[in-house]
Parts: structure tokens; sequence; C-alpha cells
């Protein structure tokens, strides 16, 4: 018991407590650190960064890309329409021209919802607003079906029924 005494009482000093905890915060840092080396663990895209992903894969041609970033929903029709009717739509997203930058309009969250407005700059001199309304699928956001149909003000009106009013 007295052994037991002594162990709270120096814990409880703020220095020694304080080295514990970053103790612990070193620890975890770690680990997660080693979970990124072998595969166990991810790096989780923002909303912006899975929109980025979908047009760079889309300007890639990069189909199983394109795919992997949508929702579950999406991934089924896409699935059922074909492979060459999915790459049409993929390939409509940047119509052939090389993306230069993006610049983001707006990004609204609503819990598992996201809505994104972005402008998109291509090298041809063309810009484009762009909007797509994501979902929170576990720990990673993914492009709700249809990509690149989505209007910016019906779509937030979806979530927040007194926007632009």
């Amino acid at each position: 018991m007295a052994r037991v005494r002594s162990g709270l009482r120096w814990v409880c000093a703020v220095e020694h407590w304080t080295a514990l905890v970053l103790l612990a915060v070193v620890v975890v840092l770690v680990g997660q650190l080693i979970g990124l080396v072998f595969g166990v663990t991810s790096v989780v895209k923002s909303p912006l960064g899975t929109f980025e992903a979908l047009y760079q894969a889309s300007q890639d041609g990069d189909y199983e890309a394109a795919f992997e970033l949508l929702d579950h929903e999406g991934q089924d029709r896409a699935r059922s329409m074909g492979a060459g009717a999915w790459r049409e739509v993929v390939d409509g997203l940047s119509r052939g021209r090389t993306i230069e930058r993006f610049q983001l309009g707006s990004q609204r969250l609503y819990g598992e919802n996201a809505v994104i407005g972005v402008l998109v700059f291509h090298t041809d001199g063309d810009i484009r607003g762009r909007v797509e309304e994501l979902v929170r699928e576990g720990t990673h956001w993914r492009v709700m079906w249809p990509p690149g149909t989505r209007s910016f003000t019906e779509t937030v009106r979806k979530y927040d029924p007194w926007f632009g009013y």
C-alpha cells in the first residue's frame, strides 16, 4: 500500500504528469507512423482533397481511382452502367482538357455531408465552376452520384433551406 501511495505522489507532481502525457502522445504518434508505413492506417483526405482527386483522376484517365472516390450508391450505379459508359462519365468531368489549378469558391460542411464549389482553371484559359456533393462513409469522404451535375445553390438548400434568403 505504501508503494502505491508513493507512486501516486510521484505521478501527481505536475512535471511527472506532463512527462507521462508527453510519453503517451509520442507512443501514439510512433504507432500511427508505423501503421502508415505498413499500410494499416491511412491519411484521410478532406472534402476538398477528395474533390481534387476526382478531377485529377478524370484528367489522368484513371477510371479505377475515380470509381474508388464514389459513394457506395455511386459505385453500384457505375458498375451497372458498364465500363464504357463509366469511362464517358469520367472523361466528361475534364472534357479532355488539362487542369492548371483549382480555386476554392466555397466549402460547406453539414455533419456527414459536404458541398464544395470550386473554380477549375484549364491551361487553355477556360475557367469552369464545378460543384460536388460529398458524403462521409466511415472515415473517408466520397463523391455522391452523379458526379459533376450539381448546382451549388440547390445542393446547399438541400441541407440549409434558408440559404440565399
